[in-house]
C-alpha cells in the first residue's frame, strides 16, 4: 500500500508492506520519516514535520556532501582552497550549512516484481555550502512486497573533483523509548582517535575495550567510562573502521536488525544532545536512540573524480525474535 500527503510544504510517502514493514519517506533531506515493523517504532521520530524543519536535525535525513566532521572550514584540491560554511565551533559537521539534509528533493515512485521503488534526486550547484562543481545525487529506497527489509542505494556524480561521502541518519530503538535495553555488534577492530575537546579525528587505532563490539554488548555497558565523557564528548560519538564483510547487528528485547553495507566505516553515536528534541514515541529527552551511519573512512581520501560515481548501499533488515 502506498500513500502520498503534504504537509507543511513537504511530500510524504507511507510504504506498507505484506511482511509488516511500514515506511515514511519524506522530501527534505530524502528522508526516513520513520519505519515500524510489527505494530512497533524501530526509529524514533520526530513528533511531527515542524520538528524535522528545525535546524541541525538530522533524523533519518540523507547527509552529504561529506557525513562526519571536516576539520576546520577549509579544503584544498590540486592546490586551490575552498572555504566552507561552517557550522559547527568552526568545523563543518554533516555537509556545513545549506546540506543535503537542508533541501527538498524532488521524487518519483514506481512499483514492479521487486517492491515499490521511492526515488529522490536533487542537483547541488556548484558553491553550495562552499563545496566546488555540480554534484548530482540520487537516494533510492527499495521495499520489497514479502520482505521486512529496506534498501538505500545512493549514487552520485560531480562535475568537479570534490569530497562525497553520504549515509542516511536514522536513529534505532527497535520499539523501546531509549537505548537502556539495546546491544550492538559490530565487526570493527579499530576505530579513529578523537580530540575529545574539538572531535576532530587523529589517527586510526585498535579499538579499546569500551569500544569493542566485536561480540554483542549493551550499549551502556561502558557508556559512562571517562574515555568518552571528556570535553564534548558525553557518550558515543565515534568513528569504527569495519573490518572484510564488516556488519552490524543492534537487538531489543523483541526485535533485532541486521545492517549490512559496502561502505568502509560506521559512525554510531547515541543521542547524548539536544534535549529540547521533541520525539513521536519517546519521552525521554537523551539516549532515545541511536544513530548508525556507515560512511567512507574519513582518514581516506574521499575526492569524487567527474568521470566515477559515487555508488553505495546500505541495507536495512528486521527480525522479531
Amino acid at each position: 500500500m502506498i500513500k502520498e500527503y503534504k504537509e507543511n510544504g513537504l511530500e510524504f510517502v507511507q510504504v506498507t508492506n505484506n511482511a509488516g514493514l511500514d515506511v515514511t519517506f519524506c522530501s527534505l533531506g530524502a528522508a526516513i520519516f520513520s519505519i515500524a515493523f510489527s505494530g512497533d517504532f524501530m526509529t524514533y521520530n520526530p513528533k511531527n514535520s515542524q520538528e524535522l524543519l528545525r535546524k541541525n536535525v538530522y533524523h533519518g535525513k540523507t547527509i552529504g556532501r561529506v557525513a562526519g566532521r571536516i576539520t576546520g572550514n577549509k579544503i584544498v584540491i590540486d592546490g586551490k582552497t575552498y572555504t566552507l560554511d561552517a557550522n559547527e565551533n568552526g568545523n563543518v559537521l554533516h555537509g556545513g550549512n545549506g546540506a543535503f539534509s537542508e533541501k527538498v528533493f524532488n521524487s518519483k515512485i514506481n512499483s514492479d516484481c521487486k517492491g515499490t521503488h521511492v526515488i529522490y534526486s536533487y542537483l547541488s550547484k556548484s558553491g553550495e555550502s562552499g563545496f566546488p562543481g555540480d554534484a548530482y545525487v540520487e537516494v533510492h529506497y527499495l521495499i520489497p512486497n514479502d520482505e521486512s527489509s529496506l534498501l538505500v542505494e545512493f549514487n552520485c556524480k560531480v562535475s568537479e573533483k570534490c569530497p562525497i561521502s553520504l549515509t542516511n541518519h536514522s536513529y534505532f530503538c527497535l520499539g523501546d523509548k531509549n537505548i537502556n535495553n539495546l546491544k550492538l555488534k559490530i565487526d570493527a577492530s579499530k576505530y579513529i582517535l578523537m580530540n575529545n575537546n574539538d572531535l576532530t579525528l587523529k589517527e586510526a587505532a585498535p579499538v579499546p575495550s569500551y569500544l569493542d563490539f566485536r561480540n554483542s554488548k549493551s550499549l551502556i555497558e561502558d557508556i559512562n567510562v571517562k574515555e568518552i565523557n571528556e570535553g564534548k564528548l558525553c557518550g558515543y560519538d565515534h568513528v569504527l573502521l569495519l573490518d572484510n564483510n564488516g556488519s552490524v547487528t543492534l537487538e531489543s528485547t523483541k526485535y533485532k536488525l541486521n545492517i549490512s553495507t559496502d561502505l568502509d566505516a560506521i559512525v554510531f553515536y547515541t543521542d547524548n544532545y539536544d534535549a529540547g528534541f521533541e520525539a513521536n514515541n519517546s519521552q525521554d529527552k537523551l539516549r532515545r536512540g541511536v544513530a548508525i551511519e556507515p560512511q567512507l573512512n574519513p582518514l581516506n581520501n574521499r575526492l569524487l573524480q567527474p568521470s566515477k560515481e559515487f555508488k553505495h548501499f546500505i541495507n536495512y533488515k528486521f527480525h522479531t525474535k
